[in-house]
Order: C-alpha cells, then structure tokens, then sequence
C-alpha cells in the first residue's frame, strides 16, 4: 500500500512507492533528477529501481549516496555541490530516517530544489525534519 503525507513537502511511502518516482518528476516538470540516499540502502539497491523508474521515463538522474546517520552540515554541503553540478532540478531523497531526509531537508535550504521523498515509512525524526525544513 503506499501512503502519502503532504507536509511542506510531499513524502511518498510505502510499499512499491520507488515505482513512483517518474509520476512525482513529471508533476513538477523535472528532468534531471539527485537521488540522496545513504551507503546501505545503496548496497541495497533501492536507489537503483528509483533510477530505473526515471530512466524508463526519459528522466536522467544522478546518486549521491554517502550520507551518515544524522547528517552534517558537512554532508549536506558536498551533496548541494552534486546537485548543483549535475544541475538537478528535482531531489529524490530515497530512506525513513536522518539519512536521507536529514540531508535532503538541508539541501532543499541550500539549493532550493524541489523535494520528493520516496521511502519505506515515516519516522519521528523525518517527520521533525520536514517540519523544520
């Protein structure tokens, strides 16, 4: 089943929701695409289907995946850098924790791209993050 939560941000979850990710890019006009995600659920190739998706779509997109539980300032700035260098236009970013939201929160801020979040669910810490946004 997938949910939605709309927040200042939308955050698509659940079940199949990474199959999503064209249908999201698409409402907002975007084509390029900085997926932010964290080491293991790289490993774990979630960011992957999300790339897939995209690429079936006509969409191009770029991963930036070592983002640390309870991201720093630090991080959050060498992904705006991806971002900007990739010149994304929309962020995906893939996890239910600090992990990705932390960091995508922050470069929304740096960078002030559009954000889709496509998870597994919503923690007390990403839905605090979001609202902090």
């Amino acid at each position: 089943m997938i949910s939605q939560f709309l927040m200042s941000t939308k955050v698509v979850a659940g079940v199949g929701a990474a199959t999503e990710a064209a249908k999201e890019v698409k409402l907002l006009g975007g084509k390029k695409v900085l997926i932010v995600t964290d080491p293991g659920l790289s490993k774990a190739g979630l960011p992957s289907v999300v790339a897939e998706n995209l690429k079936a779509a006509g969409i191009e997109s770029a991963v930036f995946d070592t983002v640390e539980s309870d991201p720093s300032i630090t991080t959050a700035s060498k992904a705006a850098e991806a971002a900007r260098g990739f010149a994304a236009e929309v962020l995906i970013a893939v996890g239910g924790g600090s992990g990705g939201m932390g960091v995508g929160c922050q470069i929304v801020q740096f960078r002030g791209l559009a954000m889709r979040a496509l998870g597994h669910g919503v923690s007390p810490r990403l839905f605090d993050a979001i609202c902090r946004g």
